[in-house]
């Protein structure tokens, strides 16, 4: 087995495919200053992976390998969201998107694609809430991975900070995650900046990292870890 498809099938699969992984999906990116109660805010945009490395230490007799990729694949990630603000400076929502084409030509998971549904929440810390310079987030992900003669569902439930620097027009956004399950361990976060435009639109540029490790055996696999790098634009809209 070619061992891009090692790391590929390990961060996702194993016992009925129920473990987490880090694989690239919508953005992490919120308006810099908080929202108002009740106040609903659409969005969408787009993550394009444009790098990969992973690394894996096989079983005795066995070769550790690593790979790392850089532009290569179409690899895609749109995303399209909903989500409500509450008077405690909280948010409640829902997130879809989906993710294609993984990983390179030599991998048996090329031109797989995994939909996400990611119901998520986030809680501002801090005495006050309606500053929200800081906030707790959780992110539900469930998802399915379908790709030649397989379908497997996921589910990679995440916790994390996200703070909030604001700079006068608009501000950075900086997001980081910790999400387990089973035997993985991943760590998906980014960086935004949210470009104001009026006062309902909002842009965002981002860079998102989406490392998963791996510890346990499956097949010659012992332990590893797989990262992604994406980029991408998204707007929101509030109403």
């Amino acid at each position: 087995m070619h061992f891009r498809t090692i790391v590929g099938l390990a961060v996702v699969t194993a016992l009925g495919g129920n473990w987490g992984c880090a694989i690239p999906g919508g953005s992490y990116a919120r308006p810099v200053d908080p929202l108002k109660d009740g106040t609903n805010v659409i969005g969408g945009g787009m993550m394009v992976p444009f790098a990969a490395a992973g690394a894996a230490t096989e079983s005795a007799g066995g070769d550790d390998a690593s790979f790392a990729t850089f532009g290569q694949g179409a690899v895609f990630a749109p995303g399209f969201s909903f989500d409500r603000a509450f008077d405690d400076g909280s948010t409640w929502g829902i997130e879809t998107s989906i993710f294609s084409s993984a990983l390179g030509t030599e991998s048996a998971v090329t031109d797989s694609t995994i939909i996400k549904v990611n119901p998520r929440f986030e809680f501002a810390l801090g005495n006050d809430k309606l500053k929200r310079d800081l906030s707790l987030t959780i992110d539900g992900n469930f998802g399915l991975w379908t790709g030649g003669d397989f379908t497997l569902p996921i589910f990679s439930p995440t916790f994390g900070l996200r703070y909030y620097l604001r700079t006068g027009y608009g501000g950075l956004v900086l997001a980081q995650n910790l999400g387990t399950a089973f035997i993985t361990v991943s760590l998906p976060g980014s960086i935004s900046y949210d470009l104001p435009i009026g006062d309902r639109l909002h842009l965002f540029p981002e860079f998102r990292w989406d490392p998963t490790f791996f510890f346990g055996n499956l097949g010659d696999t012992v332990a590893g870890v797989a990262v992604f790098f994406s980029g991408g634009l998204s707007f929101m809209l509030e109403f």
